[in-house]
């Protein structure tokens, strides 16, 4: 048995999202879509996105990363709130204009409505009630939106 007897059986690590660290950033949407996590029977509504700019020196411009948000879960009212933040500094719709079907909208075909457009994210690190840590996403239309 060599080396890559399992590379058959492993996902490419391109295929993983990488998350947003602390900082301001500006974004470019990809695609926004619905996954289903193979390891906890889980559902995410999943944000594919470019970084423009950004303060972090972990993150680079050009570089592709991932925002997940747990559906369901033990808090759904904030997921929910979460997107919908999103939604509206992305689309630039107004908060009563967001309901189910502008949402299938959203996320019909490859989830390129939003594609190409431009939002900023501030995260920070909050503290949870457990002890552990938590990056918190801020987002607002882009300042040139």
């Amino acid at each position: 048995m060599g080396f890559f007897a399992d590379i058959k059986n492993t996902q490419a690590s391109n295929k993983r999202g990488t998350f947003l660290t602390e900082g301001e950033h500006t974004l470019s949407v990809q695609r926004v879509k619905m996954v289903e996590s193979k390891k906890n029977n889980s559902t995410y509504f999943c944000v594919e996105a470019k970084v423009e700019t950004t303060s972090s020196e972990i993150h680079r411009e050009g570089q592709l990363i991932t925002w997940l948000v747990k559906m369901g879960g033990e808090w759904p009212e904030y997921a929910l709130a979460d997107i919908k933040a999103f939604v509206m500094s992305t689309s630039l719709a107004d908060e009563d204009e967001i309901d189910d079907s502008f949402m299938e909208e959203v996320l019909a075909g490859d989830g390129d409505l939003l594609g190409g457009k431009l939002v900023d994210c501030s995260v920070t690190v909050v503290e949870t009630k457990r002890g552990g840590d938590f990056n918190k996403h801020s987002w607002s239309p882009h300042s040139d939106a």
